[in-house]
């Protein structure tokens, strides 16, 4: 932390962070002749993301006693460290209306190549500091904007995985 004036610091906090992308996907076939006749496949993804991160970030300090509540705002570079997904898929046939389990699958792995090395966002924020003498703790809580596309869309249509970030 570096302290600009009596209400302003400056940081940069190197750190680990850990995101987690869900999303479905549903899929149905239906018979033109006879709608209580199709074939849904209903699919789970989640995606977790690692980075380390570099945030630089501003704080404006709200008083000057024991505990301070304070506004943040910023931006952050960071480096894809790992990125891993899971997909859960169901498929259903239906004839005249009466289910049929056909196929459950699960496939997991590495999605690295689906996404982009580098992550750049802008936040604000508001945290609060507790100064006990020779230790100061805080806490704060931002909401991160995202300033690129994260996804490698030169790989968008190359990998034919049935795991996260799949299109």
């Amino acid at each position: 932390l570096y302290r600009i004036n009596g209400n302003m610091l400056l940081s940069l906090e190197p750190t680990f962070a850990s995101y987690s992308i869900t999303y479905e996907t549903k899929s149905v076939w239906n018979d033109a002749g006879d709608n209580g006749n199709r074939i849904e496949i209903n699919t789970a993804y989640a995606d977790r993301l690692k980075y380390f991160e570099i945030p630089l970030e501003i704080r404006y300090e709200m008083g000057s006693g024991q505990i301070r509540p304070y506004l943040a705002a910023g931006i952050l570079y960071g480096i894809r460290t790992g990125a891993m997904a899971n997909a859960e898929s169901e498929v259903v046939q239906y004839i005249d209306d009466v289910a049929i389990d056909l196929e459950n699958t699960h496939a997991a792995g590495d999605v690295s190549g689906n996404f982009i090395h580098s992550r750049l966002a802008a936040f604000p924020g508001a945290g609060v500091f507790v100064d006990l003498g020779g230790i100061v703790l805080y806490g704060e809580a931002d909401y991160y904007f995202g300033l690129h596309n994260i996804v490698n869309e030169s790989a968008r249509y190359l990998n034919q995985q049935a795991v996260g970030s799949s299109y």
